[in-house]
């Protein structure tokens, strides 16, 4: 049996909080039809994600490719098979089949819940922007996935406004409010030194400076700002990133103007 710190789910911290979310949004617990033996897969386009993971739970078990995702992006895993982590994965809620039931970890000491919630958009959120149909322009928003028992509790565990709303099978919780990104990114984000995955992070804090001067700066107006995160979240083609290149130039100027 590969080497695990075996008591990583039985003492509470951020890094098992983390990963827990990420279990929880990302992870199956399943069970070897031969052995019966029960184990616990995370899977990650991300394989340096799966390498952190790894080290915080101070664990031998390997990462291996597993594939292909329908956009040809590599798909790794690690499956961890440890009896002591598996039954305390249980404890805290993970069984098999979670996708429709998952429910929140209520053991779970309040001080980690925003390194679950971070855990939780690493697998199963995104950030990105949406245009209004009718009235023109774009806003920054985060979307998280999951079931309704956990995503209820995001509010209180954020200390943030959102909307919850029937996804498919599931459901989705919504964050648009500019106010309110800002404050989801720095309760998440804490801690530099925390566990994430860098790419969400980095687009995260892409619009983060502007969401901010949307807020500080009500006159620059919604749409500007809206563009520029738009510009930067995906890119675009050279005239766009001219009409960038322009937008923040303005934006740094109207800013050091009011210094």
């Amino acid at each position: 049996m590969s080497h695990i710190n075996q008591d990583f789910f039985s003492t509470p911290s951020s890094d098992m909080a983390y990963v827990l979310g990420l279990i929880v949004s990302d992870g199956c617990l399943s069970t070897k039809h031969q052995s019966k033996r029960e184990f616990i897969s995370i899977k990650s386009i991300d394989k340096d994600l799966l390498e952190d993971v790894k080290q915080a739970m101070d664990s031998e078990y390997g990462v291996y490719f597993a594939g292909k995702t329908k956009s040809g992006n590599d798909v790794w895993r690690i499956d961890i098979s440890n009896p002591k982590i598996v039954a305390d994965l249980k404890k805290l809620g993970v069984t098999e089949r979670k996708t429709l039931v998952a429910k929140f970890p209520v053991e779970l000491p309040t001080e980690f819940h925003a390194d679950f919630a971070r855990g939780l958009f690493d697998g199963d959120g995104h950030v990105g922007y949406y245009k209004y149909k009718n009235k023109g322009g774009a806003n920054t928003s985060i979307t998280i996935l999951g079931t309704y028992d956990v995503l209820a509790r995001f509010p209180h565990i954020l200390g943030i406004k959102g909307s919850l709303k029937p996804y498919k099978t599931i459901w989705k919780f919504n964050i648009t409010n500019h106010e309110e990104l800002l404050k989801t990114y720095n309760v998440m984000y804490r801690d530099d030194n925390s566990l994430c995955l860098d790419r969400k992070k980095a687009s995260f804090h892409e619009v983060f400076e502007w969401i901010e001067l949307a807020i500080s700066k009500p006159r620059y107006g919604t749409k500007k700002i809206a563009l520029i995160s738009e510009l930067l979240t995906y890119g675009r083609r050279s005239a766009e990133n001219r009409k960038l290149k322009k937008l923040a130039e303005e934006a740094k100027s109207a800013n050091s103007a009011s210094v």
